[in-house]
């Protein structure tokens, strides 16, 4: 699964006359949310999709994949390993994978695997690469 597909989105942004904004991922139905000025707007559109990622994981559904961007966008990033965390858990919905039974191949509590996974969390990439290992996975990296 290329992690690159969950790096950067599409955000589209309207300005309101209190110097405020609205943000709306563009492609995910309802993410929506506000800022109070322009400069704050890409920690809260980071926050939204970080956020919007979360409740995909929590429902067990995929997380979607970025949308290409077009003109008018304004390209949001979200941290990489983040990313890598996101196409991660897809891959573990297409495997059938829970999170209870991956803690065990990996010799952890659900609660550790939880902490590791944390998409606002930062994790080392031998971790990562540990735990992509326990689903017959591999971590590749590219430049």
């Amino acid at each position: 699964m290329d992690a690159t597909k969950f790096v950067t989105y599409p955000v589209n942004v309207i300005a309101e006359d209190d110097g405020g904004c609205i943000i709306k991922v563009r492609g995910w139905e309802g993410a929506l949310s506000e800022a109070d000025s322009m400069e704050e707007m890409p920690a809260m559109a980071q926050s939204l999709i970080l956020d919007l990622a979360e409740g995909y994981i929590q429902a067990r559904k995929p997380v979607p994949e970025a949308e290409p961007l077009r003109d008018g966008d304004i390209p949001i990033s979200i941290p990489y390993d983040a990313a890598v965390k996101i196409a991660m858990r897809n891959a573990m919905l297409e495997e059938g994978i829970r999170p209870k039974e991956l803690a065990g191949r990996l010799g952890q509590t659900p609660q550790a695997l939880a902490q590791a996974l944390g998409l606002r969390r930062a994790t080392k990439l031998s971790t990562i690469a540990g735990i992509l290992a326990a689903f017959g996975r591999s971590l590749q990296v590219s430049f």
